[in-house]
């Protein structure tokens, strides 16, 4: 497996952000680490995620974990790509106050592709991000990056409830479940 950010572990970062091609990681395994989220800044790629591969292109969003198996097969002459890669202990503090509901969105749909306006809102998220891991953030970055992160997530969650059709409950087997329902316990009662 290949990490997006070798920085993150050689460095011993909580997250790492930056831009990418991805040409290097090509056919090979991805090691999202704790998670990383990407977001298609231009072009297109085909990504295998759960062994099916999947379009992701110009505005597209996804956050990629482990169990995905995330691979890029192709990417276009033209495609870049934001990344946000997250250590385990601090994708944890990202995700606990995350509703399971969106878990459940992300295993029927891996790959988000915002409307117009969300399209908007997400380059802003990136130049905002981008802005926190700089100068910008200062001593309290790595609590700026949390917030920034969940509420995107957060947003993600509410946008999709607001859907007419909401995504079909995947489950990829029963250890999947098992441990889904696990996270939804912690997160109901251990607040």
């Amino acid at each position: 497996m290949v990490i997006v950010e070798p920085a993150l572990l050689r460095d011993r970062k909580d997250f790492v952000v930056g831009r990418t091609d991805m040409r290097g990681h090509l056919g090979r395994m991805l090691d999202p680490c704790g998670n990383t989220v990407l977001v298609c800044l231009g072009g297109s790629a085909v990504v295998s995620i759960y062994s099916t591969d999947r379009v992701f292109a110009q505005g597209d969003v996804t956050n990629l974990y482990r169990d995905m198996l995330p691979r890029f097969v192709s990417v276009s002459a033209d495609f870049e790509c934001f990344y946000c890669v997250m250590d385990n202990d601090f994708g944890n503090e990202v995700w606990f106050d995350i509703p399971p509901s969106y878990f459940e969105m992300l295993a029927a749909t891996p790959v988000l592709t915002p409307s117009g306006e969300q399209r908007h809102m997400l380059d802003m998220w990136v130049r905002q991000f981008e802005w926190m891991c700089s100068a910008g953030g200062g001593i309290h970055a790595k609590q700026m990056v949390k917030n920034h992160v969940q509420n995107m997530l957060l947003s993600i969650d509410n946008e999709l409830r607001r859907m007419t059709v909401t995504p079909q409950r995947v489950f990829l087997d029963k250890g999947y479940e098992i441990l889904h329902r696990f996270y939804r316990l912690v997160t109901d009662h251990c607040r």
